[in-house]
Protein backbone atom coordinates (compact mmCIF):
# COMPACT_ATOMS: atom_id res chain seq x y z
CA UNK A 1 0.00 0.00 0.00
CA UNK A 2 0.99 3.58 -0.53
CA UNK A 3 1.33 6.41 1.98
CA UNK A 4 -0.71 9.06 1.35
CA UNK A 5 0.87 12.66 1.83
CA UNK A 6 -0.58 15.09 3.43
CA UNK A 7 -0.04 18.70 2.32
CA UNK A 8 -1.11 21.90 0.27
CA UNK A 9 -1.40 21.99 -3.74
CA UNK A 10 0.19 24.24 -5.37
CA UNK A 11 -3.42 25.96 -6.43
CA UNK A 12 -3.76 26.00 -2.46
CA UNK A 13 -0.79 28.04 -2.18
CA UNK A 14 -1.10 30.41 -5.01
CA UNK A 15 -4.64 30.95 -3.94
CA UNK A 16 -3.39 32.00 -0.25
CA UNK A 17 -0.70 33.94 -2.22
CA UNK A 18 -3.32 36.19 -4.23
CA UNK A 19 -5.14 37.06 -1.05
CA UNK A 20 -2.20 38.33 0.24
CA UNK A 21 -1.61 40.71 -2.31
CA UNK A 22 -5.04 41.40 -2.66
CA UNK A 23 -4.73 42.53 1.33
CA UNK A 24 -1.63 44.36 0.75
CA UNK A 25 -2.59 46.10 -2.25
CA UNK A 26 -5.45 47.73 -0.10
CA UNK A 27 -3.57 47.79 3.48
CA UNK A 28 -0.31 49.98 1.95
CA UNK A 29 -1.70 53.36 0.57
CA UNK A 30 -4.34 53.30 3.70
CA UNK A 31 -0.37 52.84 6.20
CA UNK A 32 1.03 55.62 3.68
CA UNK A 33 -1.93 57.92 4.05
CA UNK A 34 -2.28 57.22 8.30
CA UNK A 35 1.39 57.97 8.06
CA UNK A 36 1.30 61.25 6.28
CA UNK A 37 -1.53 61.91 8.57
CA UNK A 38 0.54 61.62 11.95
CA UNK A 39 3.32 63.93 10.24
CA UNK A 40 0.76 66.36 9.36
CA UNK A 41 -0.25 66.74 12.62
CA UNK A 42 3.03 68.10 13.92
CA UNK A 43 1.76 71.44 11.90
CA UNK A 44 -1.08 72.51 13.89
CA UNK A 45 -0.40 71.29 17.34
CA UNK A 46 3.11 73.28 17.17
CA UNK A 47 1.23 76.50 15.81
CA UNK A 48 -1.30 76.47 18.59
CA UNK A 49 1.84 75.88 20.98
CA UNK A 50 3.14 79.30 19.67
CA UNK A 51 -0.19 80.32 19.56
CA UNK A 52 -0.45 79.88 23.22
CA UNK A 53 3.08 81.48 24.14
CA UNK A 54 2.79 84.36 22.21
CA UNK A 55 -0.40 85.34 24.61
CA UNK A 56 1.53 84.47 27.71
CA UNK A 57 3.98 86.79 26.14
CA UNK A 58 1.28 89.41 25.55
CA UNK A 59 -0.15 89.11 28.87
CA UNK A 60 2.55 89.04 30.83
CA UNK A 61 4.65 92.35 31.82
CA UNK A 62 7.47 91.85 29.86
CA UNK A 63 6.56 93.21 26.33
CA UNK A 64 4.45 95.74 27.61
CA UNK A 65 1.05 93.79 26.07
CA UNK A 66 2.02 93.16 22.61
CA UNK A 67 3.04 90.49 20.82
CA UNK A 68 6.75 89.00 20.23
CA UNK A 69 7.57 88.69 16.12
CA UNK A 70 8.93 85.06 15.00
CA UNK A 71 11.08 84.61 12.33
CA UNK A 72 10.93 82.06 10.16
CA UNK A 73 12.42 78.84 12.46
CA UNK A 74 14.14 76.82 11.44
CA UNK A 75 15.80 79.06 8.81
CA UNK A 76 16.70 76.26 6.44
CA UNK A 77 18.45 76.56 3.60
CA UNK A 78 15.74 75.04 1.06
CA UNK A 79 12.01 74.97 0.92
CA UNK A 80 10.21 72.26 3.84
CA UNK A 81 10.62 68.99 2.54
CA UNK A 82 9.26 65.37 3.08
CA UNK A 83 12.40 65.20 5.33
CA UNK A 84 12.62 66.69 8.59
CA UNK A 85 14.49 69.75 8.77
CA UNK A 86 17.34 70.09 11.75
CA UNK A 87 17.09 72.53 14.11
CA UNK A 88 20.57 75.08 14.51
CA UNK A 89 21.50 76.48 17.62
CA UNK A 90 20.45 79.87 16.59
CA UNK A 91 16.72 78.48 15.82
CA UNK A 92 16.24 77.24 19.12
CA UNK A 93 17.64 80.49 20.58
CA UNK A 94 14.58 82.21 18.19
CA UNK A 95 11.69 79.81 19.65
CA UNK A 96 12.99 80.63 23.16
CA UNK A 97 12.41 84.26 22.26
CA UNK A 98 8.49 83.14 22.60
CA UNK A 99 9.15 80.96 25.47
CA UNK A 100 8.77 78.07 22.81
CA UNK A 101 10.90 74.89 23.46
CA UNK A 102 11.32 72.50 20.36
CA UNK A 103 12.97 69.02 21.00
CA UNK A 104 14.26 67.43 17.76
CA UNK A 105 13.41 67.81 14.40
CA UNK A 106 10.41 69.39 13.12
CA UNK A 107 8.33 68.96 9.38
CA UNK A 108 7.78 72.31 8.68
CA UNK A 109 9.02 75.66 9.52
CA UNK A 110 7.12 78.34 11.56
CA UNK A 111 6.94 81.93 11.76
CA UNK A 112 4.61 84.34 14.38
CA UNK A 113 3.96 88.01 11.98
CA UNK A 114 2.15 90.64 14.22
CA UNK A 115 1.16 94.20 13.18
CA UNK A 116 2.23 96.79 14.95
CA UNK A 117 2.23 94.13 17.93
CA UNK A 118 -0.99 93.84 18.38
CA UNK A 119 -2.43 91.21 16.34
CA UNK A 120 -0.94 88.02 15.74
CA UNK A 121 -0.79 85.04 12.79
CA UNK A 122 1.11 81.81 13.10
CA UNK A 123 1.50 80.14 10.34
CA UNK A 124 3.24 76.59 9.82
CA UNK A 125 4.28 75.99 6.03
CA UNK A 126 5.67 72.19 4.86
CA UNK A 127 5.61 69.81 2.25
CA UNK A 128 5.31 66.61 3.85
CA UNK A 129 4.39 64.63 0.96
CA UNK A 130 7.17 65.58 -1.85
CA UNK A 131 4.74 66.71 -4.31
CA UNK A 132 6.43 70.52 -4.51
CA UNK A 133 2.98 71.96 -3.36
CA UNK A 134 3.19 73.64 0.13
CA UNK A 135 1.23 72.67 3.13
CA UNK A 136 0.14 75.97 5.07
CA UNK A 137 -1.80 75.81 8.32
CA UNK A 138 -2.68 79.36 9.55
CA UNK A 139 -3.97 80.26 13.12
CA UNK A 140 -4.79 84.09 13.60
CA UNK A 141 -5.74 86.42 16.30
CA UNK A 142 -8.23 89.19 14.85
CA UNK A 143 -7.77 92.55 17.03
CA UNK A 144 -10.61 95.23 16.55
CA UNK A 145 -10.04 99.06 16.34
CA UNK A 146 -12.49 101.27 18.96
CA UNK A 147 -15.21 101.72 16.12
CA UNK A 148 -15.32 97.83 16.05
CA UNK A 149 -13.48 97.42 12.19
CA UNK A 150 -11.43 94.41 12.21
CA UNK A 151 -7.74 95.47 12.26
CA UNK A 152 -4.54 93.16 11.71
CA UNK A 153 -3.19 90.93 9.40
CA UNK A 154 -5.19 87.95 7.84
CA UNK A 155 -4.01 84.57 6.62
CA UNK A 156 -3.99 85.99 2.92
CA UNK A 157 -1.67 88.50 3.98
CA UNK A 158 0.36 85.96 5.67
CA UNK A 159 1.67 84.43 2.56
CA UNK A 160 -1.15 81.45 3.65
CA UNK A 161 -2.62 81.48 0.09
CA UNK A 162 -4.95 78.98 -1.90
CA UNK A 163 -1.84 77.96 -3.83
CA UNK A 164 -0.46 76.62 -0.72
CA UNK A 165 -3.11 73.94 0.26
CA UNK A 166 -4.06 75.84 3.46
CA UNK A 167 -5.66 74.89 6.60
CA UNK A 168 -6.53 78.16 8.51
CA UNK A 169 -8.24 78.83 11.77
CA UNK A 170 -8.35 80.79 14.32
CA UNK A 171 -11.25 83.78 14.40
CA UNK A 172 -12.16 85.31 11.70
CA UNK A 173 -14.61 87.84 11.58
CA UNK A 174 -14.72 88.11 7.62
CA UNK A 175 -16.02 84.63 5.88
CA UNK A 176 -14.08 86.21 2.81
CA UNK A 177 -10.48 85.89 5.27
CA UNK A 178 -11.31 81.93 5.97
CA UNK A 179 -9.92 79.64 3.57
CA UNK A 180 -10.75 75.89 4.02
Amino acid sequence: MKKQLKGFTLIELMIVVAIIGILAAIAIPNFLRYQLRAKFAELPSNVTAIFKSEQAIRQSERNQGQYQPLAITPAAPAAPGPAKMLWSNADRSAANTIDWAVEGSTYGNYTALNAGGVSLTVVARSDIDGDGALSCVALYQTTFTSSGVPSGTTPTAAGCGTAENPMVFGSPRNLSDTVF
